[in-house]
């Protein structure tokens, strides 16, 4: 009859006792995954457990779900502000510059006619439309310089020169007119006159339809209440030049009214003075007027 083994010997005795408790750690390893210390076993037999395990481990598992995230921590406190630089140095003054030289005056060829003019610029040119200049080269070009116009003499305090012209504008509203039926229209000279402007020599013309002149005017003045102009002071053969003045205006333009004479002032004589008068005009009832003046010196 065949003897049976105890089954905890049928184990025990293949391994020995040693190698039973290596092959119950490995198989525990790969069950379980656990990894833990085995003081009692030599690294021989650890291998051995490491080598089982390996062995009889199954397949890892599928993996888990994100697990939630951790509260926030805490923010961190502020750093300290780091110290102030310390200011730099000024720097130091710099030195002026010299001053430059003086340039030197450019010599120039001077002409004061237009026969000069052609001949330094060629027949028929004149760039300084015959005023004189002077023409001078620098290095780099050659520079053409026109004298100017002369001055105007007409300054404050001055007379205003034979042959001049000077023009303005008059007029003049009122509701009745003087006790007499008379309303005057003031006339003021920028430049003032050598002498008066006799009635004689003031021409006036009401432009338009109903309008009138004062003989001479056709000879003397021409223009319209806008920009009246003085043709000349030349007078007849035997008749001394006088300043002469021209008063236009639309005859439109004069309402209840009618021209009469000039006046030095509001009851001077039948003349303009050095510095202007009035235009003296007859009114019925409420009337205006407006037009313009030109003066020519003799």
């Amino acid at each position: 009859m065949k003897r049976l083994r105890h089954p905890i010997r049928a184990i025990r005795e293949p391994f020995g006792t040693a190698g039973l408790v290596v092959a119950c750690v490995a198989l525990v390893l790969a069950l379980t995954g656990a990894a833990f210390a085995a003081g009692a076993l030599t690294p021989k037999q650890k291998k051995e457990v490491e080598k089982i395990a390996k062995k009889f481990a199954g397949k890892p598992g599928a993996q888990g779900p994100q697990g939630p995230a951790g509260p926030q921590g805490p923010a961190g406190a502020n750093g300290k502000d780091g110290a102030n630089g310390t200011p730099g140095k000024d720097g130091t003054d710099g030195t002026d510059g010299t001053d430059g030289t003086d340039g030197e005056t450019p010599e120039g060829t001077t002409f004061t006619t237009g026969a000069e003019e052609e001949t330094l610029f060629g027949a028929g040119q004149h760039p300084c439309k015959e005023a004189g200049g002077v023409v001078y080269e620098t290095t780099s070009e050659e520079n053409t310089v026109c004298n100017g116009k002369e001055g105007s003499p007409w300054t404050a305090g001055g007379t205003l020169p034979s042959g001049k012209e000077e023009t303005g504008a008059w007029a003049f509203s009122v509701s009745g007119g003087d006790d007499q039926g008379h309303a005057l229209a003031p006339i003021s000279f920028p430049i003032r006159l050598l002498g008066e402007v006799p009635e004689s020599a003031l021409f006036y013309k009401a432009v338009g339809e109903g309008g009138s002149e004062k003989s001479g005017f056709s000879e003397h003045c021409e223009g319209d209440p806008d920009q009246p102009k003085v043709k000349s002071t030349v007078y007849p053969t035997g008749t001394a030049n006088r300043n002469t003045m021209c008063v236009i205006w639309e005859a439109s333009a004069l309402v209840n009214a009618a021209f009469e004479e000039p006046r030095s002032s509001a009851f001077g004589n039948n003349a303009l003075s050095t510095v202007g008068g009035a235009l003296l005009f007859s009114v019925t009832g409420a009337a205006h007027g407006a037009g313009g003046w030109a003066v020519e010196a003799k």
